[in-house]
């Protein structure tokens, strides 16, 4: 059973368990997650964009954001992430194939569409805080069948065991969102041999794309919603 939000030893009122932190959502979509996070010692924040989060985000023990698809990229996610990239972060949006492998390419957690949002808060929050993944009811074909019916090979974790130690190493840098450059430098080789790696492994994992790829290592076992 997930851990209730609230129930860590020692929280204080004034010293939130969860913080939920909701950064440029519509209205009443914010309004209706602010309402359905309502349980003793979580916390809500709602902001209109990435910059404005960076005055609400130290407060809570655990954090997690929800950010709105439109105003998600590599960067926005970095840095609501932080340096350690520990802080989950949920896109909401309508879902679709591309939207959802998207976002967890470029480090996402889950993703949320706004109409099951409320109901399926707190299931995608304790799965995201436990360091698993959260993909919407809608979506189950959307991260799993969509990069099979573009060429991708089942994501069986067996699949994975297959791969090198340093194409897993090349795999999961770039499934956090690093660019091959980064890559290169993290690991201390050459762009020419990170792609060398990429190549590989796409062989290995029956791939034909970057996103597919990172999907395909990052989430073997991510279960929808």
């Amino acid at each position: 059973m997930a851990k209730e939000w609230g129930t860590g030893s020692g929280a204080r009122d004034e010293d939130p368990v969860v913080q939920l932190v909701l950064v440029g959502l519509a209205p009443g979509t914010a309004r209706a997650l602010a309402a359905a996070a309502a349980r003793p010692g979580s916390a809500v924040d709602m902001v209109a964009d990435v910059p404005a989060a960076a005055g609400v985000m130290p407060r809570g023990k655990a954090r997690v954001v929800l950010l709105a698809d439109r105003l998600a990229s590599r960067d926005a996610v970095g840095r609501l992430r932080g340096t350690a990239r520990q802080v989950p972060v949920i896109a909401v949006g309508e879902a679709s194939p591309l939207a959802v492998m998207q976002a967890l390419e470029i480090g996402a957690s889950g993703y949320l569409p706004p109409a099951e949002a409320p109901a399926r808060l707190h299931v995608a929050v304790d799965r995201v805080l436990g360091g698993g993944s959260y993909l919407p009811s809608a979506g189950r074909d959307a991260a799993r069948p969509a990069a099979v019916r573009q060429g991708a090979a089942t994501r069986d974790p067996a699949v994975l065991r297959k791969l090198s130690a340093r194409q897993a190493e090349v795999l999961r840098l770039v499934a956090r969102g690093d660019a091959n450059g980064s890559v290169a430098e993290a690991l201390g080789i050459s762009v020419a041999t990170v792609k060398a790696h990429l190549s590989a492994a796409y062989r290995i994992l029956g791939v034909r794309s970057r996103t597919q790829a990172a999907l395909a290592f990052r989430h073997p076992g991510a279960s929808p919603g």
